[in-house]
């Protein structure tokens, strides 16, 4: 319960350390928060992929997902295999996906093993 409130306190609509955020300009603050998509195609296997994610996700932003989702479609090393599976989600909280849309989420799971297994 301490550990919800913790982050209720940071990631909430009143929270001290958003509005601190709020106030810098938005290209320093995705800077330093924005992953390095070049280490990941560099080193990420041709393998198929699987992306679930949320339109209204508060962590890891729609937009993110798919501009990442474009540059792995264009990877050479991608040629000859299916582009990955995604599955958008309107409203669902970062890591809630599974919970919120039980059915949906498992099913989804399955299809993608089933069809990476064959």
């Amino acid at each position: 319960l301490a550990g919800r409130r913790a982050v209720a306190a940071l990631i909430g609509d009143k929270s001290a350390a958003k509005s601190i955020l709020y106030s810098k300009p938005e290209k320093a603050l995705t800077k330093l928060a924005c992953a390095d998509a070049a280490a990941a195609h560099r080193l990420e296997p041709p393998v198929p992929m699987q992306f679930i994610y949320s339109k209204d996700d508060s962590i890891i932003v729609c937009c993110g997902v798919e501009r990442y989702l474009q540059e792995v479609n264009g990877r050479p090393n991608r040629n000859g295999l299916a582009l990955p599976r995604t599955w958008c989600i309107e409203k669902s909280r970062h890591c809630f996906h599974k919970v919120n849309f039980r059915e949906e989420y498992w099913k989804c799971i399955k299809i993608f093993g089933s069809s990476t297994m064959a």
